[in-house]
This record gives structure tokens, C-alpha cells and sequence, in this order.
């Protein structure tokens, strides 16, 4: 277990991802960062699924799969975009 290359590339990974999502959330907003993590953990898992691992979804589901993956992708871009709070200058009264 010790050896295994797959080990090692975990915990490599694992510290890489934890780090860059460190890094992001000091650059940006919280919500923002969010819908980029959500977005890439749909896409690069079933990029990798399909292109590498030859994934391919159930007979007569690929309609299905495409709406849901679509919706996905486009619910993290909408909440990566609408859902920061407006910023409120001074001497305005918020809403």
C-alpha cells in the first residue's frame, strides 16, 4: 500500500486541490469560487469518464444525461454570476 503510485498521487493531489481552493477563495468571492468547484467537479469527472475510462451513459438515457449535465453546468455558471450581493456605496440605502 505504501508503494502504490496511486497513493501518492492522492495525497499530491489532494494538498495541490486544497491549496489552489485556498488560494481562490482569498482572491474571490466565496459564491463565485463555489460555482467553479461545482462546474469542474461535474466536468473533468465525466470528461475523464468518457474520453479515458470509455463511460458512456445507459441506452436511450443520453437525451437525459445531456439535460442534466447541461443544467448543472449552467446552475454554477448563473450562481457564479448573479448571486453576489450588490454592493452598497456609502450614503445609499440598500434594498
Amino acid at each position: 500500500m505504501i508503494g502504490h503510485p496511486a497513493l501518492y498521487s492522492l495525497v499530491i493531489f489532494g494538498i495541490a486541490g486544497t491549496a489552489s481552493h485556498a488560494h481562490a477563495l482569498q482572491r474571490g468571492s466565496v459564491t463565485s469560487v463555489a460555482a467553479v468547484v461545482v462546474a469542474l467537479e461535474t466536468l473533468v469527472p465525466a470528461g475523464l469518464g468518457v474520453l479515458v475510462l470509455g463511460d458512456r451513459p445507459r441506452s436511450g438515457s443520453v437525451p437525459l444525461a445531456a439535460i442534466g449535465f447541461g443544467l448543472t453546468v449552467g446552475a454554477s455558471l448563473m450562481l457564479a454570476r448573479y448571486a453576489e450581493p450588490r454592493k452598497v456605496r456609502f450614503g445609499e440605502e440598500s434594498v
